[in-house]
């Protein structure tokens, strides 16, 4: 294998872990929204603000808009998940 491929394979590695940090230190908030949710009395799922977080995100970048919902319900779809383990275990 050549030296550049392997160089190019490297910093992919590099940045896919730094994707993943920043989506654990992302995902490490969704308790403290749901809990914020929950003291102002507001649904943990907000049909309309997720709409609003992925049109948003799509207009600030240039990649495929499509791959981007995808991705951003992927995050939200966890960060639900998160929350609702959260909530069912302050019982």
């Amino acid at each position: 294998m050549n030296t550049e491929l392997m160089e190019l394979r490297a910093r992919i590695d590099e940045l896919d872990n730094e994707v993943l940090e920043l989506l654990e230190e992302r995902l490490s908030l969704a308790t403290d929204v749901a809990d914020s949710k929950i003291e102002a009395g507001i649904e943990l799922i907000q049909k309309n603000r997720e709409d609003q977080l992925i049109v948003s995100r799509q207009n600030h970048t240039s990649l495929n808009p499509e791959f981007v919902e995808e991705l951003f319900r992927l995050i939200i779809k966890e960060s639900t998940r998160i929350q609702m383990e959260h909530i069912g275990n302050d019982d």
